[in-house]
């Protein structure tokens, strides 16, 4: 008898549970595209996800990986994504085109990048007016890469004419063009960086991972990676933006508090490209990259644009209405909404 009283409690206990579970509201669809998910200037969205702030904002969110920032920017446009993880260099580049994006959260306002050389050659460079007649790799020509040795000439009263530029994309390949001297020099970011230096094989000369590089390099800290949607989408659908900007928010707080080993624990380990130590260390080189409340501002995307035309990218000429660029309303909301 007493059996039978415990089953039934246990039934109604069940009931009730799947009760609850039913009343609950269910989860809205939402799709993020990332060009390169394991880069470290991203992993505040992929650990929105691991750590389960989508979810709990409502959110059931599904994150496509893509080759690269080019490819994430065309779906988000065409509406097979919801939102991109990228620079915000695409809300510029794209309003020019009469497409508009918005940044609903910057990750980081250090661009990542460093520019070094194998160490016996760096011995030799003093400042950028030893650029000239050198072999440059950069990721892909037009690149944000590309554009910080454009910047470092202009520094030193020389053109792009006075270089040899060259594509050698990221990783292994950006890795051996070096060390095999098809080029003199490299502009590459992490962990590639953190890898080449911690193997003495480059001397990094500069280093945009802290501000004195952002300062010498751009003038300050800017806008860079980030989450953008596009304008249109935020006005119709403002409570899924704001979902998941809250997500964001909160997974933000959570890096910005967490140690390298907590952080490389929680993402998937294909992000530790096969060396656990390095992808900590490349987070602890990368800690200070990371903005403190993922708000973009007016002054960091002004730093933006500026390098932008001084690397040649956008005419000065051009009239950027910079207000729907970004959109820091949201994270505004985000922050009242957070317990402190």
């Amino acid at each position: 008898m007493r059996l039978s009283r415990i089953t039934a409690c246990a039934a109604s206990l069940a009931l009730a549970a799947t009760a609850a579970r039913a009343a609950d509201p269910p989860l809205r669809p939402f799709t993020i595209g990332i060009g390169g998910m394991a880069q470290i200037g991203y992993v505040t969205g992929t650990l929105a996800d691991r750590i389960g702030y989508y979810r709990q904002e409502g959110l059931e969110v599904t994150l496509d990986n893509f080759q690269g920032g080019t490819k994430s920017v065309e779906a988000l446009v065409g509406g097979s994504v919801d939102a991109m993880i990228g620079a915000y260099d695409n809300a510029v580049i794209l309003q020019t085109k009469g497409v508009y994006l918005t940044t609903v959260f910057t990750f980081v306002h250090h661009y990542g990048y460093v520019f070094g050389m194998k160490p016996e050659r760096a011995s030799q460079y003093h400042s950028p007016k030893d650029l000239k007649g050198l072999k440059i790799g950069v990721t892909a020509p037009g690149s944000s890469t590309e554009s910080l040795v454009r910047i470092l000439l202009g520094k030193a009263g020389l053109t792009f004419d006075d270089i040899a530029s060259i594509g050698v994309g990221t990783g292994q390949s950006a890795i051996a063009a070096l060390l095999t001297d098809r080029i003199d020099g490299l502009v590459t970011g992490d962990p590639e960086a953190t890898r080449m230096a911690m193997m003495h094989e480059f001397a990094p000369l500069v280093d945009t991972r802290t501000k004195d590089g952002m300062d010498y390099a751009y003038g300050g800290e800017a806008a860079g990676a980030g989450s953008l949607v596009l304008e249109s989408y935020a006005k119709a659908h403002p409570d899924m933006v704001q979902a998941y900007v809250n997500a964001l928010y909160r997974a933000h707080r959570w890096l910005l508090a967490a140690s390298p080993d907590e952080i490389a624990a929680t993402v998937p380990q294909s992000y530790w490209g096969g060396d656990e130590a390095l992808y900590k260390a490349a987070l602890k080189t990368n800690h200070d990259s990371f903005t403190p409340d993922g708000r973009t501002t007016a002054q960091k995307a002004k730093v933006t644009y500026e390098s932008m035309v001084h690397a040649g990218r956008v005419p000065e000429s051009l009239k950027i209405e910079f207000a729907r660029t970004y959109d820091d309303s949201f994270v505004d909301r985000a922050i009242a909404s957070s317990p402190h």
